[in-house]
């Protein structure tokens, strides 16, 4: 009875392991197929990879060509470049060579101009006074001619004043200068400059308070205000004089409120003379138009 049991036992066990192997069979065999749909599909795979990895090289390839034509264009455009600037720097440093010769040369020829134009206008004021002076003498000749004495000395008074007289000057500062000092030509004012130049500074008439002279002396040398003038005037025998200007000591002095314009003759004549006429010109105005202050003039 036992034995059969077994046998059954047995054979239902085999029966199960029968079964058992086929369905390890049929799963070896789907795992089987899995593996080869997997390893196809891997082969797909690699050879798209492949394929892709080659048009990627391709491209790169010809990326690198066309790195290196740019590479060259650029090298090439910067040395056209560094050449097209060269030769504009060398053109531009030839044309303001160029303009600044052609501004100098202007400069200069505007300097030639303005010193020929300062001659001829002097040249023009000389040759006007010139005409003026002689009118003024043929004038007098025929004031003279006529008698009229007061006439005749007005004119030559007048033509003494336009011509002037050859004074050395003592400035503000500075040494002194020789300057032409004469009347201008409304005589209205008495104006002082370099020998044949236009008049640089004048006072008027009617600004001369006083006409003082001193000397022989040595120098004055200065602008002195209306306090200290008489101060001014007696260090003359006490300073230096306007020998190395050609002065000789001899002073005249025109006090303005303000200023006094003081003169260096060289002979006490020469100087007494023409303070003289200063103070006769002063008093022909001053009965045209009273002096500033009803002042009377006065030749110190």
């Amino acid at each position: 009875m036992r034995g059969r049991l077994l046998a059954d036992e047995l054979r239902l066990l085999e029966a199960k392991a029968a079964m058992d192997s086929d369905s390890l069979l049929a799963e070896e065999k789907r795992r089987l197929r899995e593996l080869r749909t997997l390893v196809a599909e891997r082969d797909g795979v690699e050879t798209t990879l492949q394929a892709e990895r080659g048009r990627i090289n391709a491209e790169c390839e010809e990326l690198r060509l066309t790195l290196e034509v740019l590479a060259g264009e650029r090298a090439a455009d910067a040395q056209r470049y560094t050449q097209a600037r060269a030769a504009a720097d060398v053109r531009l440093s030839a044309t303001v060579a160029e303009h600044e010769a052609t501004v100098s040369s202007l400069e200069s020829q505007l300097r030639r101009n303005a010193e020929e134009r300062q001659r001829a206008l002097a040249n023009m004021e000389a040759e006007s006074r010139s005409f003026e002076l002689a009118i003024l003498r043929k004038e007098a000749e025929l004031a003279s001619m006529r008698g009229d004495l007061h006439a005749t000395r007005q004119a030559e008074l007048r033509t003494r004043l336009l011509a002037g007289v050859s004074a050395v000057k003592h400035g503000r500062k500075g040494a002194p200068h020789r300057r032409h000092v004469r009347c201008s030509r409304d005589l209205q004012r008495l104006e002082w400059s370099k020998a044949g130049e236009a008049a640089s500074s004048s006072v008027g008439a009617h600004e001369v308070l006083e006409i003082h002279t001193r000397g022989p002396a040595k120098r004055l040398g200065f602008f002195a205000p209306l306090a200290s003038l008489p101060e001014s005037l007696n260090r003359l025998a006490a300073t230096g004089g306007g020998e190395g200007a050609g002065g000789g000591g001899y002073f005249a002095s025109l006090r303005t409120s303000t200023r006094s314009v003081d003169l260096e003759f060289g002979s006490a004549e020469e100087r007494d003379s023409w303070a003289a006429a200063w103070a006769e010109w002063r008093a022909l105005l001053a009965a045209i138009a009273p002096l500033p202050g009803g002042a009377s003039p006065s030749p110190g």
